[in-house]
């Protein structure tokens, strides 16, 4: 990607909330197929090791807890939009719905190994963290403000440099750009 901007931002948003929105509709049909199976399934086990009606009524329990989940987190975005949180930063100080391109370095043994110095963009949202929304030009990766790469990049601004540890790993961060 060669450089963010608020339109971009804009439409990855959007692009956002569609991919949780489809969560929703395919979960949504899951849950009422496993309720169809729960109550088409016959009253009696057709053997002792038939629980199929008690599976199908577990899976739709689960079902309905994720599209929960889905719904509520649908709505955080929804409001997180309407009370402005998209709004361009002028200080371009990275915050829950900032656009960030940054460059990554592996770091070992306290020596700067070079590894994969590749360009990525992250959308810090307050929920959605990782999905990967194509774009032209590139992929975004979606973080909340909640993981390792979140915390340490929330405060920062271009220019500023962080260490995070992922998994076994310290990974050094540049901070490139802001929106």
């Amino acid at each position: 990607m060669k450089s963010l901007d608020q339109d971009l931002k804009i439409r990855i948003f959007s692009q956002l909330v569609k991919t949780i929105t489809a969560k929703i509709k395919a979960t949504s049909r899951a849950a009422k197929s496993s309720n169809r199976d729960a109550i088409q399934s016959e009253g009696r086990m057709q053997s002792r090791y038939s629980t199929f009606k008690e599976e199908a009524q577990y899976l739709e329990a689960g079902m309905k807890t994720k599209l929960r989940e889905y719904s509520s987190g649908l709505e955080k975005l929804l409001e997180f939009e309407k009370k402005g949180g998209l709004k361009e930063a002028a200080e371009r100080t990275i915050r829950i719905g900032s656009l960030v391109k940054i460059g990554k370095d592996q770091l070992e043994n306290s020596k700067r190994k070079a590894a994969k110095n590749k360009a990525q963009v992250l959308f810090i949202v307050p929920y959605g963290g990782g999905e990967r929304i194509r774009m032209r030009g590139g992929i975004v990766m979606t973080i909340t403000a909640d993981t390792p790469m979140g915390k340490a990049l929330l405060g920062l601004q271009p220019g500023d440099f962080t260490e995070v540890k992922m998994g076994k790993e310290q990974i050094l961060v540049s901070v490139d750009e802001v929106v």
